[in-house]
Parts: C-alpha cells; structure tokens; sequence
C-alpha cells in the first residue's frame, strides 16, 4: 500500500515539475543568441525527464531489466502557423545486456548510424537486425506520417488576424496562440469497460522575446520571466487529458480542473519580429504513474491528501517566491538610487578631476615663478647676509658718533631757538613784498587791458592756480611782444632813403635792441645787467601816452623826438628804479632770452622786407597756430595797433613799438618777480611752521637721547643677530631653491597626471551614464518580475483552488471512477511506445520536439 502510495506521489510530482520546468532554466547571457539558446535549453527540459525513466527502470524486475530499451525523438521543422514541413526520427537503442545483436522494428528510412560504425541489416517489413557488437545504437531518419499532436500557430494584430507574412515589421497590440490537438487515441480498460482514450502529452512551448519590441507580456497559462533585455515565455498544456477525464457525473464538472488544451500571449509590439519557437510534447510522465487500483480508496484518498499538502506547500513556496521578488525589487530601487548617486559622484568627480587638472596647471605655473623667485630670493640672501655685516659696522660707526651727534642737537636746539623768535617778522616781511609787487604789477597790467591782458586776484585761489595766472599773464604778454617784434622789420623798410642819415641814432638804438644773428658782438651779451636795464627804462611809459606817439611822429621835428624819448625815459628810471635794482640779475637773463628771439623772428621775417602786408599775415597765423585760442584776441588787437601805426611816420612807429616792448618787458619782470614772491611767501610760512617743527622735533630728540643711546644698543645687538641670521637664511635659501626645482619637476608631471585624470573621469562619467540607463531597464525589469510572481501566486493559489482542491473533492465524491479514468490514462500513455515503431520485446519512450520558423522583416 506505501508503494503505492508512492508511486502516485512520484507521478504527479513528475508532471508539476514539467509543468513549472521553465523555473529552472538559466537566461541567455547574450540577446542575439536566442535561437540557439531556446534549442539547448529545449532539450535540456526534456532530458530533465531522464531521472524520472532512469528511476523507473531501476526499480523493474530482473525480467524487464533484461529487455531491450528504445527512447525516440522525434525531431518536427514546422513553418511559422506551426504545419510541418519535415521530420526527423532520432532512436536510441540501450543494449543494458551488451548483447552482440539488437533486434529493432521501424518505419523510418534514409537511416544513419550516427555516432558509431555498426551496420545494419533490413529484414521482413519494417524489422532489421543492428550489429550492436555490444555498444549502444543511436540512429536517424526520414518519415512520412500524421504527428499524434497537431499544433497550429495563429496570430492577431489589433484584433485581426493575419499571417506571418503580413505581421513582420508591423507594430500595435499582438495575439499569439499556441494550439495543440491530440490525435493519438488508444484503446485501453476503463474499470469494467474497455474505452478509447487520448494518449496523454504534456506540451510546453518556450520563446524569448526582445523587451526593445515587445511590451506588456501576458500569457494564459505559464511563466513570463525578464531579465532587463529579453523576456522568456514558458506555456503548458495538455491536450486530450480533459477528455479523458470526464466521468459524466453531475457532481464533477471537468471544466472545472482548468486544465488547458492552448498557450495564448499578448504584447503591445513595434516592428514585429520573432525568433524560431520550440515545443516539447512528451507522454512518459503519465506513463510512470503507477497507481494500483485494488488498493483500497482509503489509500488514494491519503494519497490526495499528500498532493494537497505538496500543492500547500507549492503554494508557501510561490508566496515565499512572491516576498522575495518583493525584496529584490526594493533592493534594485536602493540599487538604482546608489547608482544615480555614483553617477552624480561621477559628475562631480569629473568636473572635479577638471578643476584639479586647471589648478594644477596654475600650480605648475606658479612652481615655476616659485623657482624663479628662489632663485632670486637666493641671490637677496647672499646680498642681505653682505648688508648685515656692512650694516653691523655701520652701527658701530653710529654709536661712537652718537655723542657727537646729540652735542650738535645740542647746538641745533639752541640755533633753532633764536630761528624761531624771528618766524613772525619773516613772515610780515614775505607778504609785505609779495603784496607790493601784486600791487605794482596790477598797475602795469591795466596799461594793458585794450589789449586783452587782465589784471591779478589772487581771492579763492590755491596757490597753483593763481600761479597759472601769472604765467597765463606772461604768455599774453609774449604774445603782444612777438607780434611787435615781427612788424619792426616792415616799418623799417618803409623809411625813405634820405631819412636814415638824421635817424641814425633811432638806427642804432634799434640794432642794439633787435640785433640781427650776424651783427651781434659776442661782447653784448656779457654786459652787466644795469646796462640792459636803463636802456630799457626809458620806453617803459604809459600806454596813453605811447598812443599819442604814431599820431604827432609826422610833424615833430628829430630833435624834439628824441628829447621828448630822453624825458620819458628819466621820468620811467625816477619811478622804477629801486624796484629793478632787485631783478637786475633776472631781467639780464630775460633780456639776453627776448634778444635772441627777436633775432629768430629777424632771420625768419627779413627774406619778407619787401612784402610788408604777406609777411604780417603769415606771422599771425603762425602764431595762432602756435598759441591758439588764448591769444586770439591778445594777437586781433595788436595787429589793428600796428596797421594804424604804419598808416603814420614809420620812424615815429618804430619808436613807439619800441617803448611798448620795453613795458611789455619790465611787466612780465615783475610778473615774474610777483609768481617769485608770491611762492617765497608762501614757502616762508611753510619754513616757519618747519622750524617750529623741526624745533619740538629737536627738543624730543634731546628728551629720548638716552633711549636712543639704549636702541643704538639694542641695534646692534640685532643687527649681530640679524647678520648671523641673514647667513643662515642664505644657507636655508640655497636649499629652498634646490627644493623648488624638484617642486617644479613634481608640479609638471602632477599636470601630466591631472591630465590623464580629466581624460579618465570623463570616461568614468560616461561608464556611469549608461550603468544608470541600465539599473533603470534592471529595475523595469525587476518590476516586471515582480508582477510575474504575483500572477504565479495567484494563479497557485487559483490552481489549488480550481484545479487540486476541486480535484480531490471529487475525487472524494467519484473516487472509483476517477482512479478507474487514472489508470485508463496511464495505460494510454504506456501503451503509446514509438512514433516510428518498436519492436515487441522492446520498452520504449517517444517525445517529440517542434521548431517552427522565426518571422523576420
């Protein structure tokens, strides 16, 4: 009874593990490699069959052991809708014995030997004797017949069907469905009664589809596993079995054991494509039930009992499977925020690596002004140690001449004492005089305003500015003056011949005041001072009574002109005289500058004598040019002067020019004798504050004496350390500078490899953009996992509750003839042996193996 027991157990054992095979089955590691893969894990399912067999035959008599065994595959090449285009028989005879000869029966032709050399020898019909020699047989060959299951593949785009052809490259929502049809009866005893039931197959169909086509799989009855890059499809069926189990009964309703005669698919696709698909249909796992139906019911019932319990503990294993997807996918969620993480990481690695690669360029360039600069520094260490000891005897020459040295502040104090009792009278004295010559020269530049020359103010001024001012008066002035000068040659040579005899003392004052560059005696400009100075006086008169001059020149006789000149002149000395006593030395120096300019204008203006009017309007505009706007209206009023001039007695103009250049020059004197004194002014002040200064400065000096004697001390103590120093930091130098050249080597191939660095964190950076794009297909994945084990639960758990529970509760109701229909079964699949023939005294097993084509575009 426990063998029987056992036996029942181990067969529906066999058949959940054919049904659940697929879970075993290792993913590809490749995407373009699916044909193959599908083909060797197809095989590998069914020869996953083999310990079952294997079991079997270990536990058959010494009698059965005896017999000759023939496992048959039978190979079907099928189009894409699944009808077959060729078939393939491969047979393998298990000579256990070793036996010399084997005995076999077939209806294949084209046969092969196709992993030996033994021969074979074709009898009466379809029997043939192998020369086995005591080896295994394996052979091949060629067969005409109807298949015992039919599949049919059919295919649907968007609810319509259509074919292989027309699906290709197509794109939209796609059904696929798998249908197999028994076709294979045997006659065997039901019970009492002997029926016709379905050779029982157990048909698994697998392909693999590309997740970058495919989307959204769904299938009616199987496992959908993905791994990120392709999704593997695993459907069950077993055509024939619900007929077979149909007891009629009104208690039990077939339908509802669910068990399922196709596979069916859906996907959302885009530009459709398929890989070959395989099929395996196999009957020996209903052949290797053994359930010994004069057993009592009590003991299929206990049997029913233990499939509950494995079909609980299925169900406790699709849970656990469940929980654990659920742990994987939030473990590849924490998987995919450590990967963004890393590639954030990587970013800022790299836009680091790029920052270290541009700083260590700096650093490299700043290692090489670091070893530039120690040289240097070396070389002002050498210098520096040399200066110390120059400057440590130095300070021993400092301190004997200290004593020296307060003995003459000493005597400083009290110079500067008696210096400073006389600061307020210097300073009423300076601004006496620069007050004076303000007022006289203000005096002399009134004579000046028809002219455009303004008088001086010093109000709200700084003193640069109204320095400017003078100087801005004294280019006016020359300007007046050169303008005079370059008309003197033009009225001279308006004189008539016959006049030049009585005007020669007019001539020779006039050589002497504008001397032509060849004339000059060296002699002349070495006069003393006084002599230029009175000559100048007499022209120095008013400018009203100057006007005067041109007017009256053409009626005055020369005797009376040059007694009138003899006056002015007298009367100019008597009222200017002790003021141009001080400026003798700088009006010979001025008088001396204007000589040799008025020989420049002489020299440029003679060639032009003849042509009086042209030369005049070339000079003024080579003034203006020169002067531009601040003298245009000094130089307009000056020229109507001396066009009215020439209208009257040239002599008597040229007399009159005369005197006002002598003005013009006594004038820019004292402006330059005011700017003198207005800065000696204001430089008294700041020497009287200085003094006052320089004396508390010196009676400091005299309270720190005895402090500066200690600091003399105490420098030369430093400056005896600073010199020890100074030799060590030349010591210390010559090595910072041998340090720096290797700082600089080292900084140069640091920037070699900061280089390579930059180069390699880009490449990580890009490593970790695709490790992201990838963790989040993985995590897709992982989801899609994760909504497959839950439909596996579920459907557990819906398989126990339709399938096993309802199953075992009639059994409980229709036992009898369940087990009677059971073991109707497995004498259908038993007696179903070969699908190309067997011999009599042979035990056998056929499985058969479908490929159809694959659709591409």
């Amino acid at each position: 009874m426990k063998r029987l027991q056992n036996k029942w157990k181990k067969g529906v054992s066999v058949a959940m593990t054919v049904l659940l095979a697929g879970s075993s089955i290792q993913i590809p590691a490749r995407a373009e490699e699916p044909k193959s893969w599908i083909s060797k894990n197809a095989l590998s399912v069914v020869e996953s069959l083999e310990p079952v067999a294997k079991t079997a035959v270990a536990e058959l008599s010494d009698k059965d052991r005896g017999q000759l065994a023939k496992e048959e595959t039978v190979y079907v090449i099928a189009n894409a809708d699944g009808s077959p285009e060729k078939l393939i028989v491969s047979d393998w005879l298990k000579n256990a014995m070793g036996s010399e000869t084997l005995e076999d029966s077939t209806e294949l032709t084209d046969i092969i030997n196709v992993k030996g050399t033994e021969s074979f020898e074709q009898k009466e019909g379809s029997l043939g004797v192998w020369d086995a020699a005591g080896n295994d047989i394996y052979y091949q060959g060629s067969i005409e017949k109807e298949l015992p299951v039919d599949l049919k593949v059919t295919y649907q785009l968007n609810g319509r069907t259509v074919s292989p052809d027309e699906l290709a490259g197509q794109s939209g929502k796609v059904k696929i469905r798998f249908d197999y049809t028994n076709r294979q009866k045997e006659t065997v005893a039901v019970g009492e009664k002997e029926e016709e039931l379905y050779v029982p197959f157990a048909v698994i169909t697998s392909l693999v589809l590309d997740n970058e086509n495919f989307r959204n799989i769904e299938v009616s009855n199987g496992k959908v596993v993905n791994d990120g890059e392709r999704t593997i499809i695993m459907g069950y069926a077993m055509p024939g079995l619900k007929e077979n189990l149909d007891i009629g009964s009104e208690d039990f309703d077939v339908e509802e054991l669910n068990i399922p005669d196709y596979v069916e698919l859906t996907a959302d696709v885009t530009d459709f494509e398929l890989a070959a698909t395989l099929t395996v249909a196999a009957n020996e796992i209903f052949g290797d039930m053994d359930i010994d139906t004069q057993e009592k019911m009590d003991d299929l019932s206990a049997d029913m009992d233990e499939l509950q319990d494995a079909m609980n503990e299925l169900m406790d294993g699709t849970a656990e499977l469940y929980d654990g997807v659920l742990e994987l996918y939030d473990g590849t969620g924490e998987l995919t925020d450590g990967i963004d993480e890393l590639d954030d990481g990587a970013k800022k690695l790299d836009d680091g690596a790029k920052d270290l690669d541009d700083g260590a360029g700096k650093l490299d360039n700043g290692a090489k002004d670091l070893d530039d600069g120690a040289g240097k520094l070396n070389v002002g260490a050498t210098e520096l140690y040399s200066g110390a000891g120059e400057l440590y005897n130095g300070i021993g020459t400092l301190k004997s001449g200290a004593g020296a040295l307060f003995a003459g502040v000493k005597q400083l104090a009290d110079g500067l004492g008696q210096l400073t009792q006389n600061d307020t009278k210097l300073n009423q004295g300076a601004k006496a005089v620069y007050e004076g010559l303000l007022q006289l020269a203000n005096a002399q530049l009134a004579g000046f305003s028809a002219y455009g020359v303004t008088t001086l103010d010093p109000s709200g001024k700084t003193p640069e500015q109204f320095c400017a001012e003078i100087e801005a008066g004294i280019q006016k002035l020359n300007v007046l003056a050169d303008t005079l000068k370059a008309s003197m040659p033009g009225l001279a040579s308006r004189m008539a011949p016959e006049e030049l005899p009585a005007d020669k003392a007019a001539e020779e004052e006039q050589k002497e005041e504008v001397p032509a560059v060849s004339e000059e005696p060296a002699e002349k400009e070495e006069q003393p001072a006084g002599a230029d100075t009175e000559a100048a006086e007499p022209q120095k008169q008013q400018p009203q009574d100057v006007e005067k001059v041109p007017a009256e020149s053409g009626n005055i006789p020369e005797e009376t002109k040059d007694q009138k000149q003899e006056v002015q002149k007298q009367e100019v000395q008597e009222s200017e005289a002790q003021e141009l006593k001080a400026q003798e030395s700088e009006a010979q120096e001025q008088k001396v500058q204007e000589k040799q300019e008025v020989q420049e204008v002489q020299e440029v203006q003679e060639p032009a004598s003849r042509e009086n009017s042209q030369v005049s309007a070339e000079v003024v505009s080579e003034e203006e040019n020169r002067e531009a706007e601040p003298w245009a209206e000094v130089s307009e009023r000056q020229t109507v002067l001396v066009q009215s001039s020439q209208a009257g007695d040239a002599q008597a103009a040229i007399a009159e020019l005369k005197q006002k250049l002598q003005l013009i020059e006594m004038t820019k004197s004292t402006l330059q004798l005011l700017e003198g004194a207005y800065q000696v002014y204001m430089g008294v002040g700041s020497y009287t504050q200085g003094v006052d200064q320089i004396y508390a400065g010196v009676q400091e000096l005299m309270k720190n004496a005895p402090t500066l004697n200690s600091g003399i001390d105490a420098l030369s103590n430093g400056a005896g350390k600073l010199r020890d120093g100074a030799g060590e930091l030349k010591s210390g130098t010559s090595e910072l500078k041998s340090g720096t050249s290797e700082l600089k080597s080292g900084t140069s191939e640091l920037k070699s490899g900061t280089s390579e660095l930059r180069d390699g964190t880009g490449e990580l950076r890009d490593g970790t953009s695709e490790l992201k794009d990838g963790g989040q297909e993985l995590r897709d994945g992982v989801e899609e996992l994760r909504d497959g084990s839950e439909e596996l639960r579920d459907g557990t758990i819906e398989f126990n509750d339709e399938g096993i529970q309802k199953l075992t509760d009639k059994f409980n109701g229709d036992l009898r003839e369940l087990s009677d229909r059971f073991e109707g079964v497995k004498s259908a699949a038993r007696a179903y042996q070969s699908f190309a023939g067997i011999s009599d005294k042979a035990e056998g097993n056929v499985r058969f193996i479908y490929k159809t084509a694959g659709i591409e575009k």
